[in-house]
């Protein structure tokens, strides 16, 4: 395109009339109409389109060539001095750092103490593990602690605030500790009713083996029963009398009188256990000794060997013989 315009240019309009070469005057010839041809469609474009050019810019790289200079600055080791004032100031600022974050989760202790204390007064149920002074109480100095955070505490120190949260904690405390007691003694009331069930089922099943009815020691069996006969009785006259009460009056079945009892129950309840175990143990192995007993005999007598079933009736028979008096001597 620029040889063309260069070629248009460049000649001379003194010498129109000149004789050109035939070659050269058609070359000349073409170029002139490619040039007026682009002419007439740029023309065409802008004139059709003004914001052509603006919507395609046209695209010029330009390379420019930068000098740079980096000054490296190197520095003397600090002295002891300045260390020392550069810790001091570390220092300072974590303390400064550690008190704000103090403050801040104070401040969000306290509001959030405020707010749960509000929700836990308008439960209904809660309120009648108050007097109603305590219950007034709990109102009272709530609403004033939530007043004086809103105009003053997003301001005051982590001191300040837990001193106020220790306030609502100790009108909280009365009827909360009376809640908590009420669920332990309910979880231990059901954990020894539970114990109560199992000796007294351990007991009965122990005296309807037929081996056992002759040769066991009764006597310990019968007090382990008589003893869960009575805790039970205990902690039903216990109830009855606790369902009389009002949540703020003082109980008269607490959660350590029944872990007490659960505990003398359950030591005796393995002491008797542990006996009847040994008392099997014993009982088998005399069993097996008479089994074998007899059936020595027996092959001596007759020759021949017992079969399963007379085998059977010599181990029943062999039971029978077992006297308290042969467990004494394995004891």
């Amino acid at each position: 395109m620029g040889q063309v315009v260069m070629n248009l240019f460049s000649r001379n309009p003194n010498n129109s009339n000149t004789e050109q070469p035939l070659e050269t005057s058609k070359n000349n010839s073409a170029n002139e109409e490619d040039i007026d041809k682009n002419i007439t469609i740029e023309n065409v474009k802008n004139e059709t389109n003004p914001k052509y050019e603006d919507e395609h810019p046209k695209i010029e790289n330009i390379t420019i060539g930068v000098n740079f200079t980096i000054d490296i600055l190197y520095l003397k080791p600090p002295s002891d001095e300045e260390n020392s004032e550069s810790l001091s100031k570390l220092s300072k600022l974590y303390y400064k750092e550690r008190i704000k974050q103090e403050d801040t989760k104070a401040r969000n202790d306290l509001e959030n103490a405020i707010f749960e204390t509000e929700k836990t007064i308008t439960l209904g149920e809660i309120k009648h593990y108050f007097t109603e002074e305590e219950y007034n109480n709990m109102i009272s100095v709530t609403q004033h602690t939530k007043e004086w955070f809103e105009i003053e505490g997003y301001s005051q120190n982590s001191t300040i605030c837990k001193l106020r949260l220790s306030d609502i904690k100790s009108a909280l405390s009365p009827g909360l500790t009376r809640i908590k007691d009420r669920q332990e003694t309910e979880r231990d009331t059901h954990n020894l009713l539970e114990l109560i069930n199992k000796t007294q089922q351990l007991v009965i099943n122990t005296y309807e083996r037929s081996e056992l009815q002759q040769i066991l020691n009764q006597t310990q069996g019968l007090q382990l029963l008589t003893m869960s006969y009575n805790t039970q009785k205990w902690l039903s006259d216990k109830l009855e009398e606790q369902k009389l009460l009002l949540p703020t009056d003082k109980p008269v079945l607490t959660s350590s009188q029944i872990r007490k009892k659960i505990k003398e129950l359950d030591q005796s309840g393995e002491s008797y256990y542990k006996t009847v175990q040994d008392t099997l143990n014993i009982l088998a192995n005399l069993m097996k000794t008479k089994t074998a007993s007899n059936a020595d005999l027996n092959k001596t007598k007759t020759n021949e060997i017992s079969d399963n079933s007379t085998t059977e009736d010599n181990s029943k028979e062999t039971a029978k013989n077992i006297t308290q008096e042969d467990l004494k001597t394995e004891l």
